[in-house]
């Protein structure tokens, strides 16, 4: 096969084939759509069908019995019962479904074929009294400009039935003309039907796919939002909260605990001498210390609802919700004991390593109380605790 045959065979491939990817969203998305015109167009059929087929018989048949009108008759109920079988079926159908789709898919297109074919025989059972085709021919185009029909099935629906009405024609109809002229009509219809049906298709496939990029750019752009708005909360060294987080999250977790009359505890840590530590081992050695102090109090504060963020340079602060004042303590004495057995050298510490001050407050919120205020009451203890000697947790209580 030389270059060029593989390059027709490439696009044919592509003209009846459907979008590859997501294949059962578009599956679903066809069926769906194809769903709600039939709820539209199959009681439009019924109704119009069980209408004719009453005054066939009690206009013309009860007064003059006539077989030609019988099966007229006839014919239209076996139009009417799958029509309202298919109408009943499509009243258990929920309009999200997803299950069994393919499935939905396949009687559906069973159904048109039992329609179109059904035009087909109709049309060819009333030439013995008319030569006209017109059921047959507005069959064939009222499914091809309603539904959305892949080219490949819409080939071989129009193209069977049409080629079936060729071969059958001659042997309904008496009138050499009359044959040769509805071979013709019936040949332009099935390629007028072909091609609405193909242009229907192709403009729902492309409708599909936009809608499909504009969603996949939508969840994109809100997962960025989600990533930078991430970002932005977190600090870009020691890669815990920062300081805004944590604004926002002591603003909620107050209100929180003010509806609830529950306790709240904060904690605000301070490296003891971080600045003669920098000045003394360059400020490489200080980051990666800030780094391994964090290691220390994400430790020990993996409840939910706890919250660790950098205050500020060298400080940290620990939000600690539904805690007292002894569980505060024994979470801070952790961090600072962990802390102190990282044996970090360092010159100007009284110990010879690095340490860590804490300032602890606990209390209940009330409506008089302002958390910043609570806040500053945390930040005394610390002031507290760097005042008696660094290298110890200092609380205040507030109230219970």
């Amino acid at each position: 096969m030389n270059k060029r045959q593989l390059i027709i065979k490439k696009h044919i491939t592509e003209f009846f084939s459907s979008p590859k990817e997501n294949k059962q969203d578009f599956l679903y998305e066809v069926v769906k759509h194809n769903r709600n015109r039939l709820r539209i167009t199959l009681p439009s059929i019924f109704v119009l069908s069980a209408l004719t087929s009453l005054y066939l018989y009690f206009a013309l048949y009860v007064g003059d019995p006539n077989e030609y009108v019988l099966k007229i008759v006839e014919m239209h109920f076996f139009l009417l019962v799958p029509t309202l079988l298919m109408f009943i079926g499509l009243l258990f159908v929920s309009r999200s479904t997803t299950r069994n789709i393919k499935l939905e898919s396949i009687i559906f297109k069973l159904y048109l074929i039992y329609c179109v074919f059904w035009t087909l025989f109709f049309s060819l059972l009333s030439q013995s009294y008319s030569d006209q085709i017109t059921v047959f021919q507005f069959g064939i185009g009222f499914v091809a400009i309603i539904f959305f029909l892949d080219p490949l099935f819409s080939l071989i629906l129009y193209g069977s039935a049409t080629l079936t009405f060729v071969i059958s024609i001659g042997y309904f109809q008496s009138s050499p003309s009359v044959v040769t002229s509805d071979i013709l009509n019936s040949s332009y219809m099935f390629l007028i039907a072909w091609i609405a049906s193909i242009i229907l298709y192709k403009n729902f496939v492309s409708d599909y796919q936009l809608k499909r990029k504009v969603s996949d750019q939508v969840i994109e752009l809100e997962d960025l939002n989600k990533k930078l708005e991430e970002l932005s909360n977190r600090d870009s060294l020691t890669g815990i909260h920062n300081r805004r987080f944590f604004d926002k999250q002591v603003t909620d977790e107050w209100s929180l605990a003010l509806q609830q009359n529950s306790i709240l505890a904060i904690a605000i840590l301070d490296i003891d001498g971080f600045k003669n530590f920098n000045d003394n081992y360059g400020h490489l050695e200080g980051d990666d210390v800030l780094k391994r102090v964090v290691g220390c109090i994400q430790e020990n504060s993996k409840r939910p609802g706890d919250v660790c963020a950098r205050f500020g340079g060298e400080e940290f602060v620990l939000l600690l919700p539904k805690t007292d004042i002894s569980g505060a303590l024994l979470v801070c004495e952790k961090i600072r004991s962990d802390v102190e057995k990282l044996k970090i050298p360092h010159l100007n510490s009284p110990t010879g390593y690095l340490t860590v001050s804490i300032g602890i407050c606990a209390l209940t919120p009330d409506s008089d109380e302002n958390f910043l205020n609570f806040i500053k009451k945390a930040d005394e203890a610390l002031y507290e605790a760097k005042t008696l000697g660094k290298n110890r947790v200092v609380a205040l209580k507030l109230r219970d």
